[in-house]
């Protein structure tokens, strides 16, 4: 969605319609957005004083992480839905005033 859009963007595809316009940089911006998420949700960061010894604690550890990622997972589905119906939005938008 990303490379589409700046394509369409930079090409002057889309119609003389500036909402056209908009909605695509919209699209672009919330695809954008949903790769930074997911990509920060694998990230993984690992505590200096945690003791992979003391299972407990590990366990912990990887319960605290899966939460923290989860966050982020969600955010990037929601923004690559949102990301996909502003794209359609764009294109119906483009068809609908040619």
């Amino acid at each position: 969605m990303i490379v589409t859009g700046l394509g369409a963007l930079s090409a002057g595809q889309l119609t003389p319609n500036g909402a056209a316009k908009a909605l695509a940089a919209a699209t672009v911006i919330t695809a954008a957005v949903a790769v930074a998420c997911a990509l920060t949700a694998q990230v993984l960061t690992i505590t200096r004083r945690l003791n992979p010894a003391d299972l407990a604690a590990v366990q912990a550890w990887y319960r605290r992480q899966f939460a923290t990622r989860a966050y982020a997972t969600q955010a990037a589905t929601i923004l690559l839905i949102a990301a996909a119906l502003l794209a359609g939005a764009t294109a119906a938008t483009t068809i609908l005033t040619k």
